[in-house]
């Protein structure tokens, strides 16, 4: 005589081999989402850093019309520096940054660049302050005369006279360039400072603004003189590509 099956109520729980599968299956998901928000986040720091300077372009163009139609001159030390205290004052209701650090957060800086204390990447230096999160002015833009690193100006480049914007080739000529420093030389040993130390910001890609006001994005790889459309050095044959990008001629 057959027993007939009762319902105990009692609802089996799952096997260890089913929690495995799910948990694999959960990994594998993450593992193809992770680099996938990863990118969207960068692609968004990237429209945020290019909405950036349009915005410190309008500032230099308040500055210039307050300077005789003058670029503001780049310096190099935390003393006086032009964003920090030409270009910024003209952000903040006319007070000057006191520091490096007052620039943190702000349309000077960059939002891939890393915290403090982190790299970009192994070959990169550890940021230090917001100087290394933002956009380098360009050390050839107040005067296309003359060698900036040797000679009367002894690698000084606020010691180099001012031009009028009108004077610049403003369709070819960079202003300003993201970079981990605040000043950009055009020399072979400087460009780690705007493509080996940021690679990773834009994924191998460099947020240019130029004396027009126009910007854009420009392969790291246009920095190395051996690419086909180089970049480098600042003093290549006037008239090149090169050269217009740095001295404006």
């Amino acid at each position: 005589m057959k027993v007939p099956h009762r319902d105990t109520g009692v609802r089996q729980a799952f096997t260890l081999i089913e929690l495995l599968v799910v948990v694999a299956i959960i990994g594998i998901l993450a593992s193809l989402l992770v680099p996938v928000v990863g990118k969207m986040v960068r692609k968004g720091g990237t429209t945020k850093a290019l909405g950036n300077v349009r915005q410190i372009y309008a500032v230099f163009g308040m500055y210039a019309a307050d300077h005789n139609s003058e670029w503001p001159v780049p310096k190099k030390s935390e003393s006086d520096i032009w964003s920090k205290d030409q270009i910024f004052p003209y952000t903040n209701d006319g007070e000057p940054a006191a520091t490096w650090n007052d620039l943190a957060g702000t349309i000077f800086t960059t939002p891939n660049a890393p915290a403090k204390g982190k790299k970009d990447n192994a070959a990169a230096p550890a940021v230090q302050n917001p100087s290394n999160q933002g956009f380098g002015m360009n050390a050839l833009l107040p005067s296309a005369d003359g060698d900036p690193y040797t000679g009367t100006y002894g690698g000084n480049p606020e010691r180099r006279t001012p031009r009028a914007i009108l004077s610049q080739k403003l369709a070819g000529q960079m202003l300003l360039m993201e970079c981990n420093a605040p000043v950009i030389y055009g020399a072979p040993w400087f460009s780690e400072q705007f493509t080996t130390f940021i690679k990773n910001r834009n994924s191998g890609k460099n947020i240019v603004l130029y004396c027009d006001g126009h910007s854009e994005l420009v392969d790291q790889a246009r920095f190395d003189s051996a690419n086909d459309q180089p970049l480098m050095p600042w003093n290549a044959a006037i008239g090149s590509e090169a050269s217009i990008f740095w001295r404006g001629y």
